[in-house]
């Protein structure tokens, strides 16, 4: 068995949902400490199920709202202060993906939701991670999905947009001081359960590629 993140501390958000339980699990193979933050305990049982027959590395997880800056920068704290530092962190964002076209069909409940499950968490860890980074080698890694076509959620082209936007301003302030930040647009189309597996691979490849410091921090996979 591999172990290319032995003695890594990595730190996983979404790491309950589908795409976010196998890259858990693709870390966990490779012997990392994997610190999962979630706001349901049903949803960490989930994953604890879904990782429970592999014997490396070390799964963490703890309830806590990462939507509230507040208490998203307490975790950041209270980590830093048991780990040290955090060598790899990994936001998930699972774009909603109901094929409606029209967006005076959404309602404005099902918008403002989904902003601050993807949005607002995306933000609110792009900023600890910038006035928190205090080692030049830790990496910090955003994945989200994209489509293309017009049957597709118009909420999920908005998202896309936006979380295209974050990932310019991030790539262009880590770059001044040399951190590594890379974005991860995933084409659903490509989606299967193969491909998934693959995206923690990606990952891993990415973090332990030096030469990634100097390229371009958005990646289309």
């Amino acid at each position: 068995m591999s172990k290319k993140l032995y003695h890594k501390n990595t730190f996983v958000i979404d790491g309950t949902n589908q795409l976010g339980r196998e890259i858990v699990r693709s870390f966990l193979q490779e012997g990392a400490t994997v610190i999962v933050p979630s706001d349901s305990a049903n949803k960490i049982d989930i994953l604890k199920k879904h990782v429970k027959e592999i014997k490396t590395g070390h799964l963490i997880t703890f309830l806590t709202d990462l939507h509230n800056f507040n208490k998203a920068s307490d975790v950041s704290d209270i980590l830093r202060e048991i780990y040290g530092q955090i060598d790899l962190t990994v936001a998930v964002m699972e774009n909603e993906d109901e094929a409606n076209p029209f967006l005076n069909e959404i309602k404005i409940s099902e918008i403002q939701k989904t902003v601050q499950d993807n949005i607002t968490t995306c933000l609110i860890c792009s900023q600890i991670f910038l006035n928190h980074l205090d080692n030049q080698k830790c990496v910090f890694i955003t994945i989200t999905k994209e489509s293309d076509g017009f049957k597709v959620n118009p909420v999920s082209k908005l998202l896309s947009n936006i979380q295209n936007c974050i990932a310019q301003m991030i790539g262009e302030e880590t770059s001044k001081i040399k951190a590594r930040y890379f974005h991860l647009f995933i084409d659903k189309n490509k989606d299967s359960a193969l491909n998934t597996e693959l995206i923690g691979q990606q990952i891993i490849k990415t973090f332990l590629n030096n030469d990634n410091a100097a390229s371009e921090t958005i990646i289309h996979i």
